[in-house]
């Protein structure tokens, strides 16, 4: 009897049971944090104020139950290899996010042309995620030869168009300027290559994002719409920054606590004096 064939049912348990520890250490994980996170957009005004109550002992309790229940059923009816997908491209598509928030942040629509800037991210993500279909599932036939080269055009012509026309930003965060003392605008740091590293960001997650399953693409377009009409029908429409009082509080309390932090730093540093030479 080959001996690797006798081994591998022992390899086999060893292995399992290493990742249903793993597995039960993420979930326990996202449990914790996933009411945190509710609870720090309730904060802001984008979910219902539900999500920022806490009990009394300063837990989220009410956001831990909705997230351990969505979860639960979440995950109880839906297959875990479409239920992987989903995941793998939710955070590919978190990523792609985070690349569309930076060069919103690093550069701006010219005056001339107001939302400039969104449109132009609007088509390049389209051109990239239609670009990556292509590539993936459609180069056997003659039409992703013929589609492919015609969107690799209209993407990074897309991308040449908002670092030509969209300068960069004169305030953190493209925002006003007393928003931006909330993040300290005289010194910040400045982000190279923009758009280009961003952009070639989302083309890269967008590809990896195409190699998924069709109905895991399909529940994350169906998630990312919801979420949309979620924002834009609640969210935009009661974010604090549609407040400027609290954008101004905000300022006020972020000031205070840079003066007390410096206030603390130097009544920690040992006054020095020299009398008559002599060091006191």
């Amino acid at each position: 009897m080959d001996e690797s064939n006798h081994h591998r049912p022992i390899s086999i348990i060893v292995l399992t049971f290493q990742t249903s520890h793993f597995l039960q250490n993420d979930l326990r994980s996202s449990v914790i944090i996933q009411p945190r996170l509710q609870f720090a957009l309730a904060e802001d005004g984008l979910i219902p104020q539900m999500f920022g109550e806490l009990d009394s002992t300063g837990n989220p309790k009410k956001g831990t139950v909705f997230a351990g229940v969505f979860m639960t059923l979440f995950a109880t009816f839906i297959p875990f290899h479409y239920l992987d997908d989903f995941v793998s491209a939710g955070i590919l598509l978190a990523f792609t996010i985070t690349n569309c928030s930076l060069v919103i942040m690093r550069r701006q629509s010219p005056e001339s042309s107001p939302f400039l800037l969104e449109k132009l991210l609007a088509w390049f993500n389209l051109h990239s995620f239609l670009l990556s279909l292509t590539i993936s599932h459609g180069m056997n036939s003659s039409f992703g030869w013929v589609f492919a080269p015609l969107l690799i055009f209209l993407s990074f012509s897309t991308m040449v168009k908002i670092s030509r026309h969209c300068p960069p930003s004169t305030t953190f965060g493209n925002i006003d300027e007393d928003t931006t003392r909330l993040y300290g605008s005289q010194t910040f740091f400045s982000t190279p290559c923009v758009p280009l590293i961003p952009c070639l960001g989302m083309m890269a997650n967008y590809f990896l994002i195409s190699q998924l399953s069709f109905f895991g693409i399909a529940l994350l377009v169906a998630y990312a719409m919801i979420a949309a009409l979620f924002y834009f029908a609640y969210g935009a429409r009661h974010s604090i920054l549609n407040d400027r009082s609290l954008q101004y509080a905000m300022i006020e309390k972020h000031e205070e606590g840079h003066d007390n932090e410096a206030n603390l730093h130097t009544s920690s540093i040992p006054t020095v004096r020299f009398d008559n030479g002599v060091l006191t």
